[in-house]
C-alpha cells in the first residue's frame, strides 16, 4: 500500500478551518523496513470508518480531526 498523495489530504482539508491534534507517536515496534508505508496501513485499518466519513484526517504520523466550525470540532473531540 503507498502513501496517500499529500495534495489528496490538502484537498480533503481544504474547507476547513479548525484542526484537532490528536498524537504523535514516539516508537515505531515494527522495525525498519517499509516502516512508514506499514504505519499508514495500521493507521487507515484502525480508523477506516472515519476517515470515510471525514472526521479523521492522517498522514503518515499526523493525525487531526478537521471541522468547518468551532461547534462541530467540539461535537468531533467529545
Amino acid at each position: 500500500m503507498l502513501l496517500p498523495l499529500i495534495g489528496e489530504v490538502i484537498n480533503k482539508l481544504k474547507d476547513v478551518r479548525y484542526f484537532s491534534k490528536l498524537f504523535e507517536p514516539k516508537f515505531m515496534y515494527f522495525g525498519l523496513c517499509n516502516l512508514l508505508e506499514t504505519f499508514q496501513r495500521m493507521m487507515n485499518s484502525i480508523f477506516q470508518e472515519l476517515l470515510h466519513k471525514g472526521i479523521f484526517a492522517n498522514y503518515m504520523n499526523d493525525f487531526v480531526i478537521p471541522a468547518k466550525t468551532k461547534k462541530e470540532l467540539s461535537k468531533r473531540t467529545v
